[in-house]
């Protein structure tokens, strides 16, 4: 089992992807935070939206493939093997 966490800053995108997830059964719960980003810019401080998508899964490489799309070209994704 894997734990999947993707990260995007469009909230649409968001909701697709935990449909597709859901959709194509590649886990059995998502949840989907969003929250804002702050950073150091060189005058003050940025803040932008950020979406994250997790989930627990047994088919990473079918979600490696489903993040090659191109509308998730500006989305991160880690993913790690939980042990018992």
């Amino acid at each position: 089992m894997n734990f999947v966490q993707i990260e995007m800053s469009n909230e649409r995108l968001a909701e697709d992807v935990k449909y597709s997830v859901l959709s194509n059964k590649l886990a059995r719960t998502v949840t989907v935070v969003g929250g804002t980003r702050s950073f150091n810019v060189e005058h003050g401080i940025k803040d932008v939206k950020s979406f994250v998508v997790t989930f627990q899964t047994e088919k990473l490489d079918e979600i490696k493939t489903m993040m090659t799309d191109p509308s998730l070209k500006a989305a991160s994704m880690s993913a790690w093997e939980m042990t018992d």
